[in-house]
């Protein structure tokens, strides 16, 4: 996606959005050996009270998404390119939060 899609992309998203995708993998990074894949282990809403953020059909409910990925190899708190194969190739900004016995687990908050 070009830098305006994943904006737009980004701006249309909501929960609904990623949680028919729980489960499923995404690729970080491009081509054929990504530097990692992440899981979608987590799609929720977020209560922030009355709180909405804007978007291009009117306010939208702020949401998290947490990934898990391997224990080895960790990624720093950045923003990533990530892949998917429905919901296409977006950028997006993922914040280390934990580890436990299933791997690393990533954060990406939508307000």
């Amino acid at each position: 996606m070009t830098d305006e899609a994943t904006a737009d992309f980004l701006a249309a998203a909501a929960v609904e959005t990623f949680q028919p995708h729980v489960g499923t993998a995404f690729r970080v990074g491009a081509g054929e050996d990504p530097t990692v894949v992440l899981t979608l282990t987590e799609a929720q809403a977020v209560s922030l009270g009355d709180v909405e953020a804007p978007g291009p059909d009117g306010p939208r409910a702020p949401f998290s998404l947490v990934f898990t990925g391997p224990a080895a190899n960790p990624l720093a708190q950045g923003t990533y390119a990530l892949e998917h194969r429905v919901l296409g190739r977006f950028d997006l900004f993922l914040v280390p939060v934990g580890m436990d016995e299933t791997g690393r687990q990533y954060e990406a908050a939508f307000a």
